[in-house]
This record gives C-alpha cells, sequence and structure tokens, in this order.
C-alpha cells in the first residue's frame, strides 16, 4: 500500500463472481474504471474528484489512516457479459492504515501529497455498494 496495491474482490447480489485490481491513484470526476471478472467486464465513471482524508492515530507510533469515498455510475454500455447494459449507481470507500516514517526529530512524515505507509504496516480495505439492475 506504498503507492498502488492489488485488490481482491468478491461481488455478491444479483451477479456473483470474483476480481482482483489494482487501485493506485486518486479518482478524477469523469474517470472511467473497468472491474474485469469471470463474469464479464463492470465499467463505471467517478462522479465526484477523490479527496482522501488523513488522520494521525498516535504521534509516537506515526499510525495513520487515509480515507476516499466515491460516488460513481454504472456504464452499461462499456460494461459485458452478466453487466452489458445493466445500469446502476453506487458510492466506493477505500481506506488505508499503517505507519508513516519517523524522522529523527520524532515527528511524522505527515506530507499533504501523500506521505507513503511503511510497506510492512500497511493495511487497505476497499468496499463498495452498487444499485444494479442487471438484464437477463
Amino acid at each position: 500500500m506504498t503507492t498502488s496495491s492489488t485488490f481482491h474482490l468478491v461481488f455478491t447480489g444479483p451477479v456473483a463472481t470474483t476480481s482482483s485490481t489494482v487501485l493506485s491513484s486518486v479518482a478524477t470526476k469523469g474517470e472511467s474504471f473497468t472491474f474485469k471478472t469471470s463474469a464479464g467486464d463492470l465499467a463505471i465513471i467517478f462522479d465526484a474528484t477523490g479527496v482522501p482524508t488523513g488522520t494521525l492515530l498516535s504521534t509516537q507510533t506515526c499510525r495513520a489512516v487515509i480515507t476516499e469515498t466515491l460516488p460513481f455510475t454504472v456504464d452499461g454500455a462499456k460494461s459485458t457479459g452478466k453487466f452489458a447494459g445493466a445500469p446502476g449507481t453506487g458510492r466506493a470507500a477505500l481506506r488505508v492504515s499503517g505507519d508513516l516514517t519517523k524522522f529523527s526529530s520524532g515527528k511524522c512524515d505527515e506530507r499533504q501529497s501523500g506521505a507513503p505507509f511503511i510497506p510492512r504496516t500497511a493495511v487497505g480495505t476497499f468496499t463498495a455498494t452498487i444499485k444494479l439492475t442487471v438484464r437477463k
């Protein structure tokens, strides 16, 4: 979770499938993203630009958490397989926590540009809820 990570996803609901995807940057409004699954591709368009927010949880350990929540619209025209033509909307949330680098001064590296977490301490979760109508 230092600059990008692979997330292994499980889809439940009208289309049960799995996917693995790399998430590596802040999403921008109008940007498209495609989840490639064995049931077909689910294409989405972000409805807003991501604004990650960070919180320093401990000044002693430099433990921090960064979260980002984004609304999106399903792009049924670009989706394939069981997702083809499916309209829908949703909200995705990414949460990453870990330890930041600690300077010799004892201060934590909290650069707003996204100071990377120490790799062995980083944990990320990605969740999304989608109101999706699949075509039969």
